[in-house]
């Protein structure tokens, strides 16, 4: 053997590259100098616990199938001995990562309709938060730990698995009980060290509850002077401005839970890439409007999401942005409103402007139940504000709720002026405005060129005479359209119970189909191009 595979850092290198259990297994078998590297990595990160407890003597932890389900209950059959605590310690004390605790019933093997689920019963986790007295923890290189579903027996094995060495934390508690809000006063002490620090709740809590939640994590938070990135939507104006104060950030995800703000660190967030903000029940984007103003923003990415819509609220936001994000950094911007009671407002032009001044914008997606408001002309006017966009998504979810004012003329335009957008969302209206492309003055000098563009012309209508036509039109836009999926409408008609646009269920699919054999056809005239220029052999996709 040569003398570098004696070296313990060059055959974890070579173990590091085997993704695969056998791989691993078969090379700590080879010899002992490969034996330790190669466990390293085979126990370096688990998805759960169980493979833990496969190890066990089967007359210690056994996994029997219910007949009630497809699942596999991890039981305890007798109590722990120290050998059988050395075996669990061994491997455990190789784990770095726990993505969780419990198997997710997400990412469980399936079989056809049935999935299977295991499950670890409330014993072994009562035998597990009783191990022999001992100087170390019982994972005592552990740097990640997830718990996405802690439910109230699995809090004493939580706080047992809490230790300085840990670096990333993601806690999805069952409630926020006094005992959970317990632990979580804990935090800062258990785990000092703390960089990545995720606490959500699955549901809504009520005033009570949400004042001692803020209060408990809050105080939390600001114990930690490291962080790099923050997941809690229960954190105060104190916590928040914390947080601006520190460089390290990169990633927020937080909820707005006050109506004033005092002034943030300036600059706020300097190093946070990606901030994410959520309004509070009952509220709507105006409520992040004071937060954007107590500072000096400057991420990549900004997402913002609410339940609740009002006449004016996108606007005001829009103006916030405006005034108190760099401009030239904003690259992302996302807007999520989703209030289904939303009758009669509307999402214009007057709406956006303000949102102009980004220059540097590369991507813009705005989700609403509003009805959309837009022409030619305010979406050309966008394509002109933000020349760089690649994606450009309005009203995806949900359609524009109303006939267009738009049309593909605008579409041809915004592809004319804007040469990397390769992803669009926008409703037209093909059904009364009539389409020729060998007639028009612009056939074949405005094109997308060699790029591939998916645009999907989400609740657009269009006549049953017509699809000739707007395909011959699409297909001298778009002349790289080449797979049928490249082109949609109404594609969420079965997922939908309500009409979007108050037409009947049949009127849906009619312009579905529709939309269906325009697509076919602009692929079919594309390709036949193609094969006529010799650059593909065969006309069917």
């Amino acid at each position: 053997m040569h003398r570098a595979l004696s070296i313990s850092e060059v055959v974890h290198t070579i173990a590091s590259y085997h993704s695969e259990k056998k791989d691993l297994t078969a090379l700590a078998r080879t010899c002992r100098e490969f034996s330790e590297p190669a466990l390293d990595t085979l126990w370096w990160e688990l998805d759960d616990l169980t493979p833990l407890l496969r190890c066990l003597p089967q007359d210690l932890v056994s996994c029997g199938e219910t007949e009630l389900v497809r699942s596999g209950v991890y039981s305890l059959r007798r109590e722990f001995t120290t050998a059988d605590w050395t075996i669990f310690r061994k491997n455990a004390a190789r784990v770095r990562v726990l993505n969780d605790i419990v198997p997710d019933d997400e990412n469980n093997n399936a079989s056809d309709s049935s999935d299977w689920v295991d499950v670890i019963s409330d014993d072994v986790f009562e035998a597990l938060c009783r191990p022999p007295a001992s100087d170390k923890p019982l994972f005592p290189k552990l740097r990640t730990l997830m718990w996405r579903k802690v439910q109230p027996e699995g809090f004493d094995f939580l706080e047992l698995l809490l230790s300085p060495t840990i670096t990333r934390l993601d806690i999805t508690p069952h409630s926020s009980s006094t005992r959970v809000l317990r632990l979580a006063a804990k935090l800062s002490v258990l785990c000092p060290h703390l960089r990545h620090f995720t606490w959500i709740f699955p549901g809504l809590l009520d005033s009570t509850s949400t004042a001692k939640a803020i209060a408990t994590l809050s105080q939390t938070v600001v114990s930690w002077p490291n962080l790099n990135d923050v997941a809690c939507h229960y954190l105060n104006a104190e916590a928040i401005r914390h947080l601006s104060s520190l460089p390290s950030i990169g990633l927020l995800v937080i909820a707005v839970n006050d109506a004033t703000y005092p002034a943030l660190h300036v600059p706020a967030f300097s190093g946070a890439s990606d901030v994410y903000i959520q309004t509070p029940p009952g509220h709507t984007l105006s409520a992040v409007v004071p937060l954007i103003r107590a500072g000096q923003w400057s991420p990549t990415e900004f997402f913002v999401g609410t339940g609740m819509a009002s006449a004016s609220s996108i606007r005001h936001l829009s103006e916030a942005l405006s005034g108190h994000f760099d401009r030239a950094t904003l690259k992302t911007l996302k807007i999520d409103e989703w209030d289904d009671r939303t009758p009669g407002i509307t999402l214009c032009t007057r709406d956006l402007e303000p949102l102009f001044a980004f220059g540097s914008l590369t991507s813009l997606r705005v989700d609403t139940r509003r009805e959309v408001e837009l022409d030619d002309t305010a979406l050309l006017h966008m394509a002109d504000a933000w020349p760089h966009l690649v994606s450009l998504r309005l009203n995806e979810r949900s359609g524009w709720r109303r006939r267009s004012a738009a049309t593909l003329h605008a579409v041809r335009g915004l592809l004319q002026r804007l040469p990397r957008l390769a992803d669009l969302a926008v409703a037209v209206d093909c059904e009364r405005v009539a389409y020729d492309a060998l007639g028009d003055a612009l056939y074949g000098r405005v094109r997308a060129g060699a790029r591939r563009v998916e645009v999907n012309l989400l609740d657009s209508r269009i006549g049953g005479e017509h699809h000739a036509e707007v395909a011959a039109f699409l297909a001298d836009v778009v002349p790289e359209m080449t797979r049928s999926r490249d082109l949609s409408a109404w594609g969420w008609r079965e997922e939908e119970e309500e009409e979007p646009v108050g037409l009947d269920m049949m009127e849906r699919v009619r312009y579905w189909e529709r939309w269906w054999n325009v697509a076919a056809t602009v692929v079919m005239i594309n390709r036949i191009r193609k094969r006529d220029r010799g650059e593909v052999d065969d006309v069917v996709e």
